[in-house]
């Protein structure tokens, strides 16, 4: 399940909880007061079950894969009609429903929100790099744009490991094609043309180069979090940017003389 998907499922079992705990204290009070808006209450509750029953399967896959011991249960519906609730004078047990979908929905947020959601820095960054990223579409090379896409799209599915090889595979192939037998000599290039500075970049794209190389040395005790792999992706779309810069200075340099 990528990020959008989660954070969809979250909104919408946000949305469950709220009108369920607006929707207490109300049964007995409706049940003698008008049997019309009572079979409506009954039914808003119906339709919050069914909401939740919809999602139910996809988030008992999500806890299962990330084994999280607690499954949710299919909840029965009310399934109300005006003649039972006035020949019958049934009164149908609503409070204890809701208080049912207050507890299955407060769960569920409790541990998406604990255990799988994305920590807020992280979820920051990756939306200005989305936006970053899309920006940048008609200023670099058809392949690194590419595979910019393809490792933020590999996060999003919460697949850290496989961005981050992206990221390094992407690094690696940029910094390939400047001039230096080292990453200093490289970084080297890039102060001449005022793409870098000492204090800002230099010890990011050094830090962003060793990262980039234990990850291709298929060291299997690296296993990277959230936040690395974002933070290694601003890395990559940053060396991107530099190094598309060089090369376009260079080769319009090269032109005119």
């Amino acid at each position: 399940m990528n990020i959008k998907q989660l954070n969809l499922i979250t909104k919408q079992v946000e949305i469950i909880l709220d009108e369920s705990k607006n929707l207490r204290g109300k049964n007995l009070k409706l049940y003698k007061e008008n049997h019309v808006e009572y079979l409506y209450y009954l039914r808003t509750i119906d339709e919050l079950i069914k909401q939740l029953n919809r999602i139910t399967p996809k988030i008992n896959e999500l806890f299962k894969k990330e084994e999280i011991d607690y499954e949710i249960p299919e909840f029965n519906l009310f399934e109300a009609t005006i003649e039972k609730i006035r020949e019958e004078s049934i009164l149908f047990d609503a409070e204890p429903k809701l208080l049912k979908l207050i507890f299955a929905s407060s769960n569920i947020l409790s541990f998406i929100r604990q255990d799988i959601v994305l920590p807020e820095n992280a979820q920051n960054k990756l939306d200005s790099l989305t936006d970053e990223i899309s920006s940048l579409k008609e200023k670099l090379p058809e392949e690194v744009y590419s595979n910019l896409i393809d490792a933020k799209e590999t996060f999003e599915k919460s697949c850290f490991l496989g961005s981050s090889l992206i990221s390094g595979k992407l690094i690696r192939s940029c910094l390939d094609k400047m001039p230096g037998n080292d990453i200093n000599e490289k970084i080297e290039s890039l102060k001449n043309c005022n793409l870098v500075r000492d204090k800002e970049g230099a010890p990011s794209l050094i830090k962003a180069s060793l990262y980039g190389r234990n990850l291709a040395s298929h060291d299997l005790s690296i296993m990277p979090t959230a936040s690395e792999t974002i933070s290694f992706l601003v890395e990559a779309v940053k060396i991107a940017k530099m190094t598309t810069e060089y090369l376009d200075y260079t080769s319009s340099k090269d032109i005119k003389n």
